[in-house]
């Protein structure tokens, strides 16, 4: 019964967002069509409050579904809007042209209340939820943190997704061993929580990566006097070592070793006579 009441909330908030963008002309002063974006902004925040309702309420096997439709309605409404005031500015800059082009050289001032048309609009705030384009993750510990990083700042601190959304775009983000960790869990709000503890458990542990870090590195193979594979070691080198000062975990005499070690005697002669045989240092 509730979800059916919250549902038809959504449809008829819907209806007045359409009823108003279909108000639009291109008669429409830029006065009224701030007032229009305002009013549409306030009924869209509506419609995601109610989003975020309705899919606490769903059955599980609808939950995804739901939640893709409900954003994609949100962002192409959004886009709309926006691409209506890409239209107007456009249209307001070929006019302040078409002016400039009649007075200059008579002594006329331009009415330049538009010549920064996009100030009429500061007040709109459309964002775009995340939508599943983050970085997906399958395991490989080494990539955790970046994948981490990138899913806490769009997804997890979102204030606006509850947590089953958030597990919804979590779950689809991950593969391979990083999906096979957390299969177990069902979709809920309550499990959230737990997916994100296990998986940080699994894969966040910094001796866990740090270990990867260096192991990659001792099984990088040994590049030979060409360019091409010694500008790939150097970029593998470079990201796992990055890798490893960012947990503050960089050991650089031993990286240094290991670095050396795998580089062939005729590159560490023509090392030497450009640089000297003074220690060598990560840098």
């Amino acid at each position: 019964m509730l979800l059916q009441k919250l549902l038809t909330t959504r449809e008829a908030n819907k209806a007045l967002i359409q009823r108003r963008i279909d108000s639009i002309t291109a008669d429409t002063s830029n006065e009224e069509l701030v007032d229009v974006i305002e009013y549409i902004e306030e009924k869209i925040d509506i419609v995601k409050a109610l989003n975020n309702k309705i899919s606490s309420q769903c059955d599980p096997e609808d939950l995804q579904r739901e939640i893709e439709d409900a954003e994609e309605y949100v962002f192409e409404t959004e886009q709309h809007i926006k691409h209506i005031l890409r239209s107007r500015r456009a249209s307001v800059q070929e006019n302040n042209t078409a002016n400039t082009m009649q007075t200059r050289g008579k002594g006329e001032h331009t009415d330049s209340s538009f010549s920064n048309p996009g100030n009429q609009f500061n007040s709109t705030s459309l964002h775009r939820l995340p939508k599943l384009i983050l970085p997906e993750f399958n395991g490989e510990v080494t990539n955790w943190q970046t994948f981490w990083d990138t899913f806490e700042s769009a997804i997890h601190n979102n204030q606006s997704l509850a947590d089953v959304q958030k597990f919804t775009y979590l779950r689809s983000l991950l593969h391979d061993t990083a999906a096979r960790c957390i299969e177990g869990f069902p979709l809920t709000n309550n499990n959230y929580k737990a997916a994100v503890d296990l998986l940080k458990e699994r894969f966040g542990q910094t001796h866990t990566i740090v270990s990867s870090h260096m192991q990659t590195l001792l099984d990088l193979p040994a590049p030979r006097h060409h360019v091409g594979e010694l500008e790939n070691f150097m970029d593998q080198v470079e990201t796992n070592v990055r890798g490893l000062e960012a947990l503050g975990q960089s050991e650089q005499n031993l990286l240094v070793l290991i670095i050396l070690g795998k580089l062939s005697s005729e590159i560490l002669q023509n090392m030497t006579r450009e640089h000297g045989e003074s220690s060598w240092t990560l840098d």
